[in-house]
């Protein structure tokens, strides 16, 4: 648990910033497609949606997956329900939702690497 709470402590904080650097216009600003949903014109990229289920997945994944591996599938399709749902609701481009991805599968990652070593140094 606490390894997903640093995951998305780092992954939200690297979201933030991108968000404030960079503008990307969500697809309803653009009229491109239908907006199903009201929401502000906040920069889209990349979808905190997806930043925030994939990296529960991805940690799920690479850390408990002998352990938990029907709630791993099952968290799996959870993740593309949600993506699938914000790209239909006209909020998110694809494009956001799979860097998205990316930004947690590093996340992810990284944390687990630090974690390894941490107790490889001070065990």
């Amino acid at each position: 648990m606490i390894k997903i709470l640093i995951s998305l402590a780092l992954v939200l904080t690297v979201t933030f910033i991108i968000r404030h650097l960079f503008y990307s216009p969500r697809p309803f600003v653009l009229n491109v497609g239908t907006n199903f949903l009201t929401h502000d014109k906040t920069s889209s990229l990349p979808s905190q949606h997806a930043v925030f289920i994939w990296t529960i997945c991805f940690s799920i994944y690479l850390n408990y997956k002998k352990q938990f591996k029907s709630f791993a599938y099952l968290s799996t399709v959870v993740a593309l329900l949600v993506c699938w749902s914000r790209i239909y609701l006209g909020v998110h481009w694809p494009l956001d939702i799979l860097i998205g991805m990316l930004l947690s599968f590093i996340s992810v990652y990284l944390i687990k690497k630090f974690w390894f070593l941490y107790y490889k140094i001070y065990k």
